[in-house]
């Protein structure tokens, strides 16, 4: 009798222990499923506030696509070349120049509008290259031929109505016959560079 007692006392314990142990158990797992969402949050946290960093490369993208919207515009130090092309004799004429007071701060569109009988062919900050077509022969014609008996030289065209550009000192009289002929009968002659060729040719 007292061996039975003492057994079912014994099993009482062993049945409280395994109760506790068990409770044990549900509040360690439960404490565990309670703390895993708040892992998660954080997580999430974190992602949202990785999106609200600054996108780099955007901003880099921005930065060089600005760079190049920059309007190139004509300053004081831009040269300013006008080129003449005349039809008839197929030259081209070039005028470098400082830009006049009214071209500074102009934009390539605004020259365009002003300039509209113009063809702009370069615009930048350094040069502007501007080029204008003409229909007519180039100005820069000379006609050597004769003057009180020396070589003399005479614009084609008059210039402000005066047609002997200079007389030079080589008599005529001291050429070979043919060239004295055509001296008398007029030789035409295009630009600076030929025509001083031709008078040392014969003033030597």
């Amino acid at each position: 009798m007292y061996s039975y007692k003492t057994k079912r006392k014994n099993n009482a314990y062993a049945l409280i222990i395994l109760i506790i142990l068990g409770l044990i158990t549900f509040v360690y797992f439960y404490n565990i499923n309670v703390k895993a969402p708040k892992n998660n949050m954080t997580t999430k946290n974190y992602s949202i506030k990785n999106d609200d960093k600054p996108d780099i490369s955007a901003s880099s993208s921005t930065q060089v696509a600005s760079v190049y919207n920059i309007v190139e515009k004509i300053t004081p130090n831009t040269e300013i070349v006008y080129q003449y092309f005349y039809e008839l004799d197929q030259k081209t004429v070039e005028e470098k120049e400082v830009p006049p007071y009214y071209m500074i701060n102009m934009t390539e569109e605004e020259l365009k509008n002003k300039y509209s009988d113009w063809q702009i062919k370069i615009f930048s900050s350094k040069q502007v290259v501007m080029q204008k077509n003409l229909k007519e022969k180039s100005p820069f014609y000379f006609k050597i031929g004769e003057k009180d008996g020396y070589i003399a030289v005479y614009y084609e065209k008059p210039v402000n109505g005066i047609s002997l550009r200079e007389i030079t000192d080589t008599p005529v009289n001291t050429l070979p016959k043919d060239e004295q002929d055509k001296i008398k009968n007029g030789i035409t002659v295009y630009g600076e560079d030929e025509l001083i060729k031709i008078l040392e040719d014969y003033s030597s």
